[in-house]
């Protein structure tokens, strides 16, 4: 299932009108918006919709957190490449044997008072401070049976490695700090509850430590294991129709509301702005160019995008076919006023048989154009 297709499928479950509309929704009138542009370049078309609304919703909606954990990864994978040296992956996580039932929202939220909690005082806010010069935190959230939900917290820290005694510290820390934020019933073990391995140079692949993160360039969700459901396994069950995995959805959609998922500290930051921008600097001076050669534009009026939004609740994959279909097709305007049509519940008795045959099914995108047009 494409991002697209299970954001439409789950509308019926968002909480909140940012992730109902999100792709649907014109944000502008008139001569800036709504539109479908059509970029060519010698590398190929490209399509896409412009003055449409995105929630930007990096947890809960398929197609905005697809795009955000991307950029995302390339700016973690900045971030390392800029400051260099040797870097740490740690791991925190805590009891949850009885968390059944127990709701997602305090759960999350005392486990991230206890993460400013640990590093703030004591031996261990020396230690942070001497040996920690970068820090990347990602928060990752998986549910399942008979466990419940457990919110857990990676970070990438560029750090020497830590000897024994220190270790011990950030372990005593971290168990006193989630216990007097979630009670002794969340005290974390001993063998799991923390886990600060994989010292690797900055000059490593990327790949082992964005994938264990969460964040991979393609901007993939990761999928839950050995009895767990990741959100991504959430959203799919949601709309295959199972009844628990909807009810967790949308508690899973208002508890993690405000929270950041992904967060570099002042000097990740600064170091990925500035690795960022040294390559785009190189990419101009190599006379590289990705100006695009033709671009074509047809408005979208509100009717026409209500057309749209009602069509894609019958065929979920409409808004990507249509882009695709216009990347492919001599004629972009035909193709969208096609759509747009077959939104509105069209008969089509004046175009080719393969199209109609297409859209009885709707399965299939339009890929052709009407007979008239042929040739």
């Amino acid at each position: 299932m494409t991002p697209g297709e299970l954001r439409a499928r789950l509308r019926p479950f968002a909480t909140n009108d940012r992730d109902r509309d999100c792709g649907v929704r014109a944000c502008a009138t008139g001569v800036d918006g709504p539109q479908v542009v059509v970029k060519r370049t010698a590398e190929g078309a490209a399509a896409s919709f412009k003055g449409i609304m995105l929630c930007g919703h990096i947890w809960s909606c398929p197609v905005c957190s697809r795009v955000l954990r991307a950029k995302r990864a390339a700016r973690v994978e900045a971030a390392v490449k800029g400051l260099g040296g040797t870097w740490m992956l740690l791991t925190v996580t805590h009891a949850h044997r009885d968390a059944a039932g127990d709701p997602l929202k305090p759960r999350l939220a005392g486990m991230m008072r206890a993460w400013r909690k640990m590093k703030q005082g004591g031996r261990l806010q020396r230690i942070w401070q001497s040996r920690v010069s970068a820090s990347i935190r990602t928060t990752e959230i998986t549910t399942g049976f008979p466990n419940g939900w457990h919110p857990h917290i990676h970070a990438l820290i560029r750090s020497h490695p830590w000897d024994s005694d220190d270790r011990r510290e950030l372990f005593a820390r971290w168990s006193s700090a989630i216990v007097s934020e979630l009670g002794p019933g969340a005290a974390p073990s001993a063998r799991r509850g923390v886990d600060l391995t994989c010292c690797f140079d900055a000059s490593a692949a990327p790949s082992h430590y964005l994938t264990k993160m969460g964040l991979e360039l393609t901007g993939q969700g990761k999928h839950g294991r050995a009895g767990r459901w990741s959100p991504v396994d959430l959203a799919q069950r949601a709309v295959d129709g199972e009844k628990l995995a909807a009810s967790l959805w949308r508690e899973y959609c208002v508890a993690t509301k405000g929270h950041q998922a992904i967060r570099l500290d002042d000097r990740a930051q600064s170091a990925a702005e500035a690795w960022l921008e040294s390559q785009k600097s190189d990419h101009e001076m190599g006379g590289v160019s990705s100006v695009p050669v033709e671009v074509w534009f047809h408005d979208l009026d509100m009717l026409a995008m209500q057309k749209l939004r009602n069509g894609e609740r019958k065929h979920p994959t409409l808004l990507d076919d249509l882009l695709r279909d216009c990347e492919q097709s001599a004629s972009p305007e035909s193709t969208v006023r096609e759509w747009i049509r077959y939104s509105s519940g069209w008969k089509h008795t004046d175009v080719s048989p393969c199209i109609a045959v297409q859209h009885d099914s709707h399965s299939a995108s339009i890929g052709t154009q009407p007979a008239g047009d042929a040739g």
